[in-house]
């Protein structure tokens, strides 16, 4: 349970104005925590997960338009859970089989 639960809830519906915009590229986004310091953990999914561009739509992006939704959200960060990296893979291959599939 969150600190600030009213906080908590802004940030997810703010989450969920942005989640078309990555759908439509085949990405989303999950809420994960909001710690007490008021840091946004989230999970970039799908192609959002394995994407170069990844760190520029999680700071550019999603950041950006949290924090002027919420002024009281100091940053958003990516959640890297222990299996992060495990997950990162298996949708990397799944996206590399996707190609070939599609072809």
């Amino acid at each position: 349970m969150s600190l600030n639960p009213e906080l908590e809830t802004k940030a997810k519906n703010v989450l969920d104005q942005i989640r078309p915009y990555l759908q439509a590229d085949g990405g989303d986004v999950e809420f994960v925590e909001l710690k007490e310091d008021n840091t946004l953990y989230i999970r970039l999914l799908g192609m959002c997960g394995n994407c170069p561009h990844s760190r520029m739509t999680l700071k550019n992006g999603i950041e950006t338009a949290v924090i002027r939704a919420i002024p009281e959200i100091k940053s958003v960060e990516q959640f890297e859970g222990k299996f992060s990296w495990f997950f990162f893979n298996l949708s990397r291959q799944i996206s590399i089989i996707s190609l070939y599939i599609y072809m």
